[in-house]
Formats: structure tokens, C-alpha cells, sequence
């Protein structure tokens, strides 16, 4: 009987948009089947200002009732409690 043989884990930098685009439909559809929820759906917030223009944006997607927020950009810097008001 032949020896299994372990894993052998390779760290990547490169992984293209197709292949991380594979991965994420891999595992939605493993937890799909696990969980039984299939309401996947992408979703983004924009944050515009008084003349319309897009000056933050967040997008991510909800499935299960939860959300992850995989991307956020603002064109401005984001305050916080330590920081409002220092610049």
C-alpha cells in the first residue's frame, strides 16, 4: 500500500481574478449545500456628495442573512473617534 503523501501548500501572490472567481464559487456552493440557503447576492454602498459625485463606495454581498464588505474606498479620509477633528 502506497504512502499518502501530505499537501503540499505553495504561497501565491498572483492568483488571477478567473482563479479567485473559481475559488469563491467553490465555496458558496459547498456552503450552499451545507447550510441550505441559496440567496447569494452582490451588494455595494455609494456615497456621493452634493453635486452626485461617487466619493465612497463599499461592495460585498450578503448570503444567510449576513454581509462581508470585501472592498471599501473613500476619496476622503475616514474619520474615527480618536481622529476627527486633528487635521
Amino acid at each position: 500500500m502506497a504512502k499518502e503523501r501530505e499537501p503540499l501548500v505553495e504561497p501565491r501572490h498572483d492568483l488571477s481574478p478567473i482563479e479567485t472567481d473559481a475559488i469563491e464559487e467553490c465555496l458558496y456552493n459547498y456552503n450552499r449545500c451545507v447550510i441550505g440557503r441559496d440567496d447569494g447576492r452582490g451588494l455595494g454602498f455609494v456615497i456621493r456628495d452634493e453635486m452626485g459625485r461617487a466619493i465612497g463606495v463599499a461592495a460585498g454581498y450578503s448570503w444567510a442573512g449576513t454581509s462581508e464588505i470585501k472592498q471599501m474606498w473613500s476619496m476622503r479620509p475616514i474619520e474615527d473617534a480618536a481622529t476627527r477633528g486633528s487635521y
